[in-house]
């Protein structure tokens, strides 16, 4: 899951030509433009990417955190991580709610 997400920042800074880019133009790209997936999913892969440390936000521009020139980015590529990153918060969420059920805790 980890290359897929460096292909697709890799290929938004790409496309953007630009070594720092705003949040905005981050996932207006990811969902508009490139049309890979809804804008709320583009702001959770933000998210995702920022947790990870594959991008740094610097004074409100985003900024990849590995050499873009490694990444190979193949012919055609339709990324999968947008899915993928959406099954693992549901399965971090279901195991929260589990855990605060088990226990007796509240989530708040």
């Amino acid at each position: 899951m980890i290359e897929d997400a460096k292909r697709v920042i890799a290929f938004v800074f790409e496309r953007l030509g630009k070594r720092g880019i705003s949040a905005e133009d981050f996932y207006l790209t990811i969902s508009m433009d490139l049309r890979w997936c809804s804008v709320d999913k583009a702001k959770r892969f933000l998210r995702y990417a920022l947790d990870k440390k594959l991008l740094t936000s610097i004074e409100g521009k985003l900024f990849p955190n590995f050499p873009l020139d490694d990444i190979e980015i193949p012919f055609g590529f339709r990324p999968k991580v947008f899915d993928e990153i959406e099954v693992e918060e549901d399965i971090k969420d279901r195991l929260v709610h589990w855990i605060a059920e088990s226990t007796g805790k509240s989530l708040e």
